[in-house]
């Protein structure tokens, strides 16, 4: 991190983070019935899973996800200062990530429904609700309460950082 700002997210959100927005939508990603062709189809070819094309939209992904996270956590640092724009870092990454569930699964598109993907999402969010707003939860993650504002604000920002794999391209051989 730069030496002259805090830094965005506290070790404790960051593992939290990793343990809820990975655990149950990743399961139930994972649960997802295949497609009704797919034994037409040939067998993938193993370079072809991670290719080039997928690497960069994963980090372009990547890149708006953490800069978006990034451009919240800086203006509200300047606005309310450090436990709100922890708290609203933390909100917005989780945010991102369980809008990213539904990205991910629709670019696989056409699947059969998954009836486990919302309540997981669902579960997350409760989960980082309770975070937020549980008093002695928050106090020992370093959450404060948010208001309406603050999540208009993220849910804003969020998205526009998912957006950014339809720039990909642009660093592609030319």
């Amino acid at each position: 991190m730069l030496p002259s700002l805090p830094p965005p997210l506290s070790p404790g959100q960051i593992l939290w983070i990793n343990l809820v927005t990975e655990g149950g939508p990743a399961l139930a990603l994972g649960l997802d019935l295949p497609s009704q062709n797919i034994m037409d189809r040939l067998p993938a070819n193993p370079r072809e899973i991670l290719d080039l094309e997928t690497t960069r939209h994963i980090a372009a992904k990547g890149a708006g996800i953490s800069l978006s996270t990034f451009g919240v956590f800086l203006a509200a640092l300047s606005r309310y200062g450090l436990p709100r724009a922890q708290t609203i870092a933390f909100a917005s990454i989780v945010t991102s990530q369980m809008m990213n569930v539904y990205d991910v699964r629709k670019k696989h598109a056409p699947q059969p429904e998954n009836s486990l993907i919302t309540p997981s999402v669902a579960m997350s969010i409760t989960m980082m609700l309770s975070v937020i707003y549980t008093p002695g939860v928050g106090a020992f993650l370093g959450t404060v309460p948010l208001s309406l504002a603050d999540w208009i604000f993220i849910l804003m920002l969020s998205r526009i950082g998912l957006l950014f794999p339809p720039l990909s391209h642009l660093f592609s051989e030319a």
